[in-house]
């Protein structure tokens, strides 16, 4: 049995130092260098990874973590021979091994971003991959206009932007927003092929090699709506709701998906959710609203809360817009599309709108309408400025003008 570990050449050093990887099997080990370079301060030896303060943490981490794999990968297969070995063997072999050794910076650019996906695959979403997944295909696409010639890290240069965002709003008819996604979706990859040594073509750190900002248009549901949906009788049909129950429960937790989907008996006690939150790592409190207290009073045996599993976020999405046309939230909504400076407007039935995320939204804006202060807001959905919050939100023209209303009736009533 080995122990394969990561440590830094110099834990006290006060700029970057080297992370090496150390194979202990009995009384024999051997370090061989990752070529990764981290602050001590950025590293944390217990839990062998990243701290979020260092640039490119995620990508850092799926490295070591891919590396450490397949170090384990090759002692074992060493094991599996029942031959005579020693670490030094192993050494050679992980020195030679796919993960560790240096990279071609003269491959595609395409090639290198299918290994990158393939090692982020038991690390990431099922979404994350399939929104990288999605970016490969758009710059393949765009090499095969352009006579199929390669795309290198050398080539990514402001002039690549320019054609190839042109090449998504013409040619693809993507939004600014989906726009966006690809540019930071690919700049995820030049991070990734820059801490690998492979980039050395820092275009895309300009200020003109930008994402499109867009306001978005995502919608969210009032108190009445969310409660149309809670009055609804799905028992008829399991799926429907006990997607309508998680639903409801992040109406009114304002809990990310990935929150909310997986609360569990030791994050509700008797008044309060408690909950670190996955993609902050931030503890979070929140009262037990009444509907969800029925909610949870649903799903309780033995007085233990057992939650329903959590399906696809996808899948949900398609369950969700079913529940929100049966509970007759088809008012028209009006979305307006950007691509590059051109805007169009399309309509759409409001259930269409519907997804996992509107839960969020919707906990928010209803708590802000009624006058709970922001920051107070903030503390559970996350935002760190203001300025992200209210353009978070979602008020429209009428409702803010109705709250200015209710503020002047109030002062001007004392």
């Amino acid at each position: 049995m080995a122990t394969v570990k990561f440590f830094l050449k110099d834990p006290h050093a006060t700029t970057l130092t080297l992370i090496y990887l150390y194979i202990m099997a009995g009384n024999e080990r051997f370090k061989v260098s990752t070529t990764r370079k981290i602050a001590p301060n950025h590293w944390d030896q217990q839990k062998q990874q990243a701290r979020r303060g260092h640039p490119g943490f995620a990508e850092l981490n799926i490295f070591l973590n891919t590396l450490a794999v397949e170090t384990d990968k090759i002692y074992n297969r060493f094991l599996s021979t029942r031959q005579p070995f020693s670490l030094e063997d192993v050494k050679e072999a992980v020195r030679n091994s796919n993960t560790s050794k240096p990279k071609d910076p003269d491959a595609p650019l395409t090639s290198f971003i299918t290994e990158y996906i393939e090692r982020c695959v038991p690390l990431k979403s099922h979404t994350t991959i399939k929104a990288y997944q999605n970016t490969l295909n758009h710059l393949i696409a765009y090499q095969r206009k352009y006579g199929n010639r390669k795309l290198t890290f050398e080539s990514i240069d402001l002039e690549f932007y320019d054609k190839f965002t042109g090449f998504l709003f013409t040619d693809k008819l993507l939004s600014n927003n989906s726009v966006s996604n690809q540019i930071k979706n690919l700049k995820v990859f030049l991070n990734e092929a820059t801490e690998l040594g492979l980039n050395k073509k820092f275009d895309y750190k300009k200020k003109r090699f930008k994402k499109w900002d867009q306001q978005s248009d995502s919608i969210y549901l009032n108190e009445d709506e969310i409660r149309a949906l809670f009055d609804l009788n799905l028992s008829p049909t399991p799926a429907l709701d006990r997607v309508r129950d998680l639903f409801i429960i992040g109406c009114w937790t304002g809990l990310r998906f990935s929150d909310f989907t997986q609360l569990g008996k030791e994050n509700i006690s008797r008044e309060m959710i408690s909950i670190r939150t996955r993609k902050t790592d931030i503890p979070v409190m929140i009262p037990i609203h009444p509907m969800v207290k029925k909610i949870f009073a649903k799903y309780t045996k033995n007085k233990t809360v057992l939650l329903p599993h959590a399906i696809s976020n996808q899948k949900m999405n398609d369950y969700l817009k079913k529940v929100a046309e049966k509970a007759g939230l088809d008012n028209p909504v009006v979305i307006s599309i950007s691509r590059g400076n051109a805007k169009h407007k399309v309509t759409y039935p409001k259930y269409e709108l519907v997804t996992s995320h509107t839960a969020r939204r919707s906990f928010a804006t209803n708590l802000y309408l009624q006058g709970f202060p922001a920051i107070s807001i903030m503390k559970i959905t996350g935002h760190t400025t203001e300025k992200a919050f209210l353009k978070y939100i979602k008020v429209s023209p009428e409702e803010n003008a109705r709250k200015l209303m209710a503020f002047w009736k109030e002062k001007h009533a004392e």
